[in-house]
């Protein structure tokens, strides 16, 4: 087999580690190759990945993306940022990219969060915890933390969230929210934390 090349402009360079680690898969490699290939301040999302990863060919969804985030991870090219407020609540997340393997696999990063009012019928701070989560759905669909063109699937009604806000005390809200951030679920799922009956005693004279 012979190689020829002669290219002297547009092109990326990667090192070899990344193309012949026995760790990823090829179409992980291909994934950071190509995201490597970017300029710097390029906004990147999952379903432009999902749509610069397919063609005619093949079809990439953003759930094969997920995948091969988690593969990128788990070796070290991806590291995932959890975003907090001054407070240490957790309103969000985003990837970070890297040539060479990480010994951290997460870090944190303290951001200025600005206080939105939504116009609903909640106590104060199960509102703030709503709007916290709505942010974190925005960021779904996002992998740089510089993207001013956050695409992401708007929700049509926040009734049923608002309700199940109703239904649920805040602290069960806030485990299910983190819950959620942490494992990347698109919704909630608040569980009613048990509690313990009082003992009748049968022989006490009413």
């Amino acid at each position: 087999m012979t190689i020829i090349s002669k290219v002297e402009q547009d092109f990326t360079v990667v090192k070899n580690e990344i193309i012949y680690s026995s760790r990823l898969s090829m179409q992980s490699k291909f994934l950071l190759i190509y995201v490597i290939s970017l300029p710097k301040d390029f906004e990147v999302s999952l379903n432009g990945l999902s749509k610069a990863m397919s063609n005619d060919v093949t079809t990439v969804s953003e759930a094969a993306i997920r995948k091969c985030l988690k593969e990128l991870k788990e070796v070290g090219y991806v590291i995932r940022v959890f975003d907090k407020d001054e407070s240490g609540k957790m309103v969000g997340s985003h990837y970070n990219f890297y040539d060479t393997i990480q010994k951290d696999s997460k870090q944190i990063k303290v951001v200025k969060k600005e206080e939105k009012e939504l116009n609903i019928d909640l106590e104060e701070d199960k509102k703030k915890l709503l709007t916290s989560y709505l942010d974190y759905r925005k960021q779904m669909y996002r992998i740089s933390p510089k993207s001013q063109k956050k695409k992401y699937k708007e929700l049509k009604s926040i009734t049923h969230l608002v309700n199940m806000f109703n239904k649920y005390s805040i602290e069960e809200l806030k485990k299910a929210v983190e819950q959620t951030m942490v494992n990347e679920w698109s919704g909630i799922f608040p569980k009613k934390e048990k509690v313990n009956a009082p003992i009748v005693n049968r022989f006490q004279t009413i």
